[in-house]
């Protein structure tokens, strides 16, 4: 192997080396955007079971009353 075939692969393997890197940043975006995404959903899941369970107690707090 001369020079010029050791500096070709050294040239493909950096090319590959770099192709690598920017899809490993690719996939931490990604994951990053769905975490964000999911935060958010989670958020809104819990304001809304918040909501339901305040509505039954209210509604139990009124049925309550009416009893009595």
């Amino acid at each position: 192997m001369d020079e010029t075939q050791a500096a070709l692969i050294a040239e493909q393997m950096s090319h590959a080396n770099a192709l690598l890197r920017a899809d490993v940043e690719a996939l931490r975006r990604e994951l990053a955007h769905y975490r964000e995404l999911t935060n958010l959903r989670l958020g809104e899941l819990e304001a809304v079971r918040g909501d339901h369970e305040s509505r039954l107690r209210a509604v139990n707090d009124g049925i309550t009353q009416f009893k009595v």
